[in-house]
């Protein structure tokens, strides 16, 4: 059985007007769908913090729909954990402007790619995905990611790299244009990525 999530932003204050789910996640989206991790003024990021906060209080104890993680994933915005820290690399990606960083799923894999100089070069690190508990079908909902691959690419061009490690990691939304995900075993870090494909 999944356990409750590690989440530590601060808990939906009561007197807050109740909203749908879909609106939130149209407010939440419209807000990081242009954004790059950590590129937010102050005012953004406390709107972008509260939209969380709000969005994950009212998806707790839904529906996981779990057809809807297939595809690419674009990282918008990093809340960072108590520790400080940001996204969890194996690798680490420069964090150049122009970078991004995207997570590819499909029902049992995962792939994280992060741009080093733009799109011609990037680091590709993957493995196989799997539910914590698949007959747990409620939000927030745990995944274990076993990575067992690594490619260092330029364009079509890629090289092995020897990587493997365990991820774990709750999904705490999933809905059709937007995704936040906490990572249990490295910083904690809140991400919010927007659907690419």
């Amino acid at each position: 059985m999944s356990t409750p999530s590690t989440y530590a932003l601060q808990p939906t204050s009561n007197d807050k007007d109740i909203r749908s789910t879909k609106s939130i996640e149209r407010d939440l989206f419209n807000l990081v769908k242009n954004k790059k991790p950590n590129i937010t003024n102050k005012k953004e990021t406390e709107a972008i913090d509260e939209l969380i906060e709000e969005l994950i209080f009212s998806a707790t104890g839904s529906i996981w729909q779990r057809n809807l993680l297939n595809g690419s994933w674009r990282v918008a915005y990093v809340h960072s954990g108590q520790s400080g820290r940001g996204l969890d690399r194996r690798i680490p990606f420069p964090e150049l402007p122009f970078n991004e960083s995207y997570q590819r799923f499909t029902s049992d894999s995962v792939t994280n790619v992060g741009e080093l100089l733009g799109p011609a070069v990037r680091a590709e690190v993957g493995g196989s995905l799997q539910e914590d508990d698949y007959n747990f079908n409620f939000t927030p909902k745990r995944f274990i990611a076993y990575i067992n691959s690594g490619d260092l690419c330029a364009g079509q061009l890629c090289t092995k790299l020897p990587i493997e490690g365990k991820g774990i990691f709750d999904g705490m939304y999933l809905g059709e244009t937007l995704r936040i995900g906490q990572n249990l075993n490295g910083s904690g870090a809140l991400v919010v990525q927007v659907r690419v494909q």
